[in-house]
């Protein structure tokens, strides 16, 4: 595997935080269900906040069981839901800063690729999600895929500097 491959997963620390919201979420929310009468609008409501953090328990164990491949060629999601995006068919590259408290100082990133009418998402909890995110601009610039002033200032916020597409 050369300098530009690369073997990337998501942490082991993010997958379980995420199982347990997953669990936690499903246990205050269908645990009531089964304790009250049944009332039309508690079942809708309760049932659908359950369902919600199910389907969030059923993305992270996809996660959990994907790698993502970076190589000179491209990016590759492997797994139950595996994608591929090739750098000479990048046409979308957007990276998008998700807050989680007013003040901005917590939240996650989130770097979408496209091909055509495919995309991939890949959080930053990502382990070397930095080193994705500057492969995949170098791939954008050179195909002069169009980045917004929120993707180059979220760039920024990790340091990373893309060359500016030649004319």
């Amino acid at each position: 595997m050369s300098e530009a491959e690369a073997i990337l997963r998501y942490s082991r620390a993010s997958i379980l935080a995420d199982y347990a919201r997953a669990g936690i979420g499903v246990l205050l929310t269908g645990a009531p269900l089964l304790a009250v009468e049944a009332n039309i609008t508690v079942i809708v409501i309760l049932g659908g906040l359950a369902t919600l953090f199910a389907l969030f328990g059923i993305k992270t164990y996809f996660r959990q069981r994907s790698i993502v491949r970076l190589d000179n060629r491209g990016v590759a999601l492997i797994g139950p839901l595996g994608l591929r995006i090739d750098w000479a068919q990048l046409s979308l590259y957007k990276l998008a800063y998700y807050a989680t408290r007013r003040d901005r100082q917590s939240g996650w990133m989130q770097l979408t690729l496209g091909q055509g009418k495919r995309r991939l998402k890949i959080d930053s909890t990502l382990d070397q999600f930095a080193r994705l995110v500057e492969q995949a601009g170098l791939a954008a610039i050179a195909r002069r895929v169009e980045l917004s002033v929120a993707t180059r200032a979220n760039l920024a916020a990790l340091n990373i500097v893309l060359p500016e597409a030649e004319a």
